[in-house]
């Protein structure tokens, strides 16, 4: 099996049929790239939220892994688009959000 250029994917499915939605021009969301040196799982302690609101899916990723913040990735599941932003933790640590 391939592994991923990912560190996590989001998966779009449909909850009726749990195939790919069909309504999801891209059915696999992608974030945080991984990096040439992979941590083991031991190494990687991080707390993750996933929040829907309509046509928004967002993607909250606390302590990433070789900082000590928090990174957060918006996507229009239906249009495709997104939006990305990592916070150092020397500016406050991303600790909850909501779509609204």
């Amino acid at each position: 099996m391939p592994s991923s250029k990912n560190i996590y994917e989001l998966h779009l499915r449909s909850i009726k049929t749990n195939q790919p939605h069909p309504k999801a021009p891209v059915t696999i969301l992608h974030c945080l790239a991984s990096t040439a040196v992979q941590p083991l799982p031991s190494d990687i302690v991080a707390a993750v939220r996933v929040q829907v609101f309509g046509d928004l899916v967002a993607l909250l990723i606390k302590e990433v892994f070789e900082s000590t913040g928090a990174h957060l990735e918006i996507w229009n599941w239906e249009s495709g688009s997104s939006y990305s932003v990592s916070f150092l933790h020397r500016i406050g640590c991303l600790i909850y959000f909501r779509l609204l």
